[in-house]
């Protein structure tokens, strides 16, 4: 009797113990939790636009200036770079913790900054799987890239005095609270997911607006200056980069309390930079995404989160590309035309056209998740791949020190192994991901995706006249074929910020400036980063499908 009291003690211990070590066990069915904090830096009331005086007060506790990113990176000691001059609209880290009856556990954070050096997100990431018992792969920490909020990292402000280091300290904080709330809210939950596409074009002659199938765009540039009146004018969303490649996709899902059927949380991922206004703007913003979340949670309730996707070239913001307008009250405004039609009213710029651009894709996610029935035990898969990055982009040299040195721990820093990084400034370590949630994928990127590595472009040849002549892009096939489940979404600006992803047989070099509309290689920290991560794609669904 002694030994077998002994030996159920024993098992208890061993429970207990178990049950301490692992906190996030295995569930009974599909889990969800979300929440939101706030990360926008409080700025003084005299906050000054000129950075030689000391950048944060100390007394007060607030900034005096703040730099805001997304615009010339490697700036050196300018003083006037895009300072904030006020808060239009607050930042946050908002976090989708998800969990399967297996226990397998994924947390998508997406978080309103231009871009995050891994000195930020990797700290935060060891620390949750420390305490969570979670992997750091299933802890995806992301970007929205709108080009109004601070420069955390320090590739837009290089040796800029200050570099928002204290910032930096303050966002790690707010993600590691943001993921810890999702983790510890986790309760039953159905998912619903959808795709759909929006308002895409005008047809010239008629005014008609169409969505994507019926569109009619060019390849080039060249092609619609040349002849304008073959094509449809642009809307929302345009490819300012040749060859012409637009994706138009919204991927969305929904997530609701299986007892109450009450919103938890709302996930959108669309295709196109928040840069609506231009480097004019000195005003702290989201962008279009806080009119977005705003839509979702004003008529689905739960948490609005939005995830960019390929906005490598895909900017609506500029060139006047026209979003029909939205009122505050969240309508669509229309108006009578000559012949007797009713057409919506279009809005080409300022903040009307920020929170139209919002409020029109946050509509059509909403309207696609109508027809999706809600599904229970979804399965989570992650897989990840870390990857060498070289630097060969002698622009970058600025950028070494304060971008992946500055404030970062070891495993962020730059890698000099040379055996696998042949750059000429050594090379970043970055990672990918590929993420199943049920019939949804996510497949992640450290920089500003080409929405041709997603969904693909055919062969296109443009003369150019001189001093360029003819110039051929050859064809690309896209990911997206390939990828598991119904609904593909990317996520950019995933962990880390390394600029654009050029296609190599695109890339004219940042030392070449023969080429017309190609400003991203430029900035771009490598001519193969790009491929490299397609190659990785490539490697992360086959394993996947095996």
């Amino acid at each position: 009797m002694v030994r077998i009291l002994l030996v159920q003690r024993f098992i208890f211990f061993i429970v207990i113990c178990a049950a301490i070590v692992s906190p996030i066990s295995a569930s009974a069915q599909f889990e969800a939790g979300a929440a939101a904090v706030e990360i926008t830096p409080v700025l003084c009331a005299d906050a000054t636009t000129d950075a030689r005086t000391n950048q944060y007060d100390i007394i007060r506790d607030c900034y005096r200036w703040v730099h805001l990113g997304g615009f010339s990176p490697f700036v050196p000691f300018r003083t006037d770079a895009r300072l904030a001059t006020g808060i239009h609209d607050p930042l946050w880290a908002r976090s989708l913790a998800l969990r399967d009856d297996t226990g397998t556990t994924v947390v998508i954070v997406a978080v309103d900054l231009p871009g995050l050096g891994r000195k930020h997100t990797g700290p935060v990431r060891r620390r949750i799987a420390a305490e969570y018992g979670l992997p750091t792969t299933h802890i995806i920490i992301h970007s929205t890239h709108t080009h109004s909020a601070p420069d955390a990292s320090g590739y837009w402000s290089t040796l800029m005095s200050g570099n928002n280091r204290r910032y930096g300290k303050q966002v790690r904080a707010k993600l590691y609270e943001s993921i810890a709330s999702a983790l510890d809210t986790l309760r039953p939950a159905d998912l619903r997911t959808a795709t759909t596409t929006h308002l895409s074009c005008i047809e010239r002659q008629t005014g008609i607006l169409k969505s994507d199938p019926d569109c009619s765009f060019p390849s080039s540039s060249i092609e619609l200056r040349n002849n304008p009146e073959a094509y449809d004018q642009y809307l929302i969303q345009r490819d300012q980069r040749d060859p012409i490649v637009r994706n138009t996709r919204i991927v969305t899902a929904s997530l609701t309390d299986t007892e109450t059927k009450a919103s938890i949380a709302t996930f959108v991922n669309w295709h196109n930079h928040p840069d609506t206004l231009g480097s004019s703007n000195r005003l702290i913003s989201s962008d279009y995404p806080h009119y977005l979340r705003e839509y979702l949670e004003e008529h689905a309730g739960g948490l609005g989160i939005y995830a960019v996707g390929t906005l490598g070239n895909q900017i609506g913001g500029l060139r006047g590309t026209p979003v029909p307008l939205w009122n505050q009250n969240g309508e669509r405004v229309y108006e009578t035309s000559s012949n007797g039609s009713r057409q919506p009213v279009l809005v080409n710029d300022g903040w009307d056209k920020i929170r139209s651009t919002g409020y029109e894709i946050a509509d059509a996610a909403l309207k696609a998740l109508t027809s999706a029935a809600p599904r229970h035990n979804h399965r989570i898969r992650v897989r990840s791949t870390e990857l060498d990055v070289p630097i060969d982009n002698a622009i970058h040299i600025l950028g070494t020190w304060s971008v992946w040195h500055d404030s970062a721990e070891p495993p962020e820093r730059l890698q000099y192994h040379w055996p696998s990084c042949w750059g000429i400034l050594g090379c970043v370590r970055s990672e990918i991901s590929l993420i199943e949630i049920g019939d949804l994928s996510l497949l992640t990127a450290p920089g500003e995706i080409d929405p041709a590595y997603a969904i693909g472009r055919t062969e296109n040849t443009t003369d150019y006249g001189p001093p360029w002549g003819l110039w051929t892009f050859p064809s690309l096939r896209g990911i997206d074929d390939r990828m598991p489940g119904k609904h593909h979404g990317f996520l950019g600006s995933t962990h880390d910020y390394l600029s654009y992803m050029v296609p190599v047989t695109d890339n004219v070099g940042w030392w070449n400036f023969s080429h017309p509309n190609h400003y991203e290689e430029w900035v771009t920290i490598s001519k193969h980063f790009g491929d490299r991560v397609a190659n990785a794609w490539d490697e992360l669904v086959e394993k996947n499908s095996k």
